[in-house]
């Protein structure tokens, strides 16, 4: 349905909207989003294209919707980065009117070892509404704690139909700041991470309240810095319905599946049918078998957890579930679950209603000197920064300058290190005071510098003598 509304939208307000083809009209991908009007459609014939595509610098392209498409009649369109670049495709700050549709691509071989710019595929980046439906990302490298796809600050997020396979990322699908996510019959696949400390190693879900997970498969990934979510990570409750997390592994004792949600049909296991996993207590709505959680999952019960027992669990209320909060979110599950993912459970039959859940602290922008990081306010003291708000970012956050004791002509005055060398001062440190500073004397008689007023100084006058310039 959403497809189709914007869709009739876009034929409503483009009445003159084209469809650019590559290479037939223009040679480059590059080449036809130069020139591509609001409501265009490029479309890319089968075939390898060796590019870096920017869909908006120098503010073109602001509020346009783009549709940029892989001849639907023949092989999928191949974007080869060759390791050289950063993003294969990227669409940044085009306003909250924009509207991009990529649809039938293969981006492969992208790259990025820039800690600031951590993305390997496709970075979308302040956008109105989002669409990526039947594409393929594969053989990416990312070297730091980014993603592949990369989905930022967006009004209308749709992954659909995608498949992400055999990639080095931290974060192969990662989402961010975003409304309206539906990932619908998306493979994450035999992905692998290398970088310490990373979150997830399928799906990242960042301040994306209410996200939909439908008809997905996340396996095979694996991580050796030992994250919280081997398959799906989110901050926030989500819903999923369909979908088989499993056989993810990392490093140390972690979860498939981090975060609260809710939904039905999931299978979420740590072996995905291969018979190694422990049994437990499976509710099959009121009636209770021993099975592992995968064979749970497929017949649609609710697994209480490995080594429990029928005898411990009372299946007439659903595995007697109730409020758990993680992370500040609340949902309902069983204590086991809850409790295993590091939750706080309430108590059984209790409901979120009635659960008040402590929001963990802030990750926010804190600025010391005129430089912004991302951090607990906390952390953010002890560097004697200055905190930005529990809800600000470095992408907006305005860093002065730390001043300190500047010490010009014998006189002292507290600015920057920057202004206090354009004046020729001698600077004591950031965020020093006058009153801790004595600031030498000037003698005006002595030109040369030594201390003293002498003869040398008198030569250094006469060779000066006459008119000034």
């Amino acid at each position: 349905m959403m497809k189709k509304l914007l869709m009739i939208g876009l034929l409503a307000t483009c009445a003159d909207a084209a469809t650019i083809n590559v290479p037939a009209d223009y040679p480059t991908i590059q080449d036809a989003v130069n020139v591509v009007q609001d409501g265009d459609t490029i479309r890319i014939s089968s075939g390898t294209y060796y590019e870096h595509i920017l869909l908006n610098y120098d503010d073109i392209h602001v509020g346009y919707s783009i549709t940029i498409e892989g001849d639907p009649d023949g092989p999928r369109p191949v974007i080869d980065g060759q390791y050289l670049n950063q993003c294969l495709l990227r669409a940044e700050d085009m306003g909250s009117q924009a509207s991009v549709r990529i649809s039938n691509l293969i981006f492969t071989r992208g790259w990025s070892g820039d800690q600031y710019n951590t993305c390997a595929a496709i970075s979308v980046w302040g956008i109105g509404e989002f669409e990526l439906d039947g594409c393929a990302v594969t053989k990416c490298n990312v070297t730091y704690t980014g993603g592949n796809l990369l989905v930022l600050e967006s009004d209308v997020c749709r992954v659909e139909n995608c498949e992400i396979i055999a990639n080095t990322s931290t974060r192969p699908l990662r989402i961010s700041h975003s409304n309206n996510v539906v990932i619908e019959d998306v493979e994450i696949r035999n992905n692998a991470d290398l970088v310490d400390g990373a979150h997830t190693m399928g799906i990242h879900l960042y301040q994306c309240p209410g996200a939909v997970v439908r008809d997905c498969v996340v396996t095979g990934n694996i991580t050796f810095g030992g994250p919280l979510g081997l398959g799906i990570w989110a901050n926030m409750p989500f819903y999923m319905y369909n979908t088989m997390v499993c056989g993810n592994a990392g490093s140390s004792s972690s979860h498939q599946v981090f975060g609260a949600w809710e939904g039905s049909g999931n299978v979420i296991s740590e072996h995905c049918g291969d018979g190694s996993a422990a049994l437990g207590a499976c509710c099959l709505e009121t009636e209770c078998v021993e099975a592992d959680p995968y064979e749970c999952g497929l017949a649609g019960g609710n697994f209480i957890g490995p080594l429990t027992s029928c005898d411990q669990v009372d299946c007439s209320n659903e595995g007697n579930l109730g409020a758990c909060c993680i992370g500040g979110m609340c949902s309902e599950s069983n204590e086991y679950t809850c409790t295993s993912l590091g939750g706080e459970w309430a108590g059984d039959y209790t409901n979120c209603s009635d659960v008040a859940c402590t929001p963990p602290p802030a990750i926010a922008a804190c600025c010391v000197s005129d430089n912004c990081l991302t951090t607990l306010e906390s952390v953010c003291d002890l560097l004697g920064g200055t905190w930005q708000g529990d809800t600000s970012d470095c992408k907006s956050a305005a860093c002065d300058p730390w001043i300190g004791a500047c010490c010009v002509a014998g006189a002292c005055t507290q600015i920057s290190l920057d202004d206090c060398a354009s004046l020729g001062g001698t600077y004591f440190g950031d965020l020093t005071a006058c009153e801790d500073i004595e600031c030498p004397g000037t003698c005006l008689g002595d030109l040369s510098g030594d201390g003293d007023v002498g003869v040398d100084d008198i030569l250094i006058l006469l060779s000066g003598y006459g008119p000034c310039p």
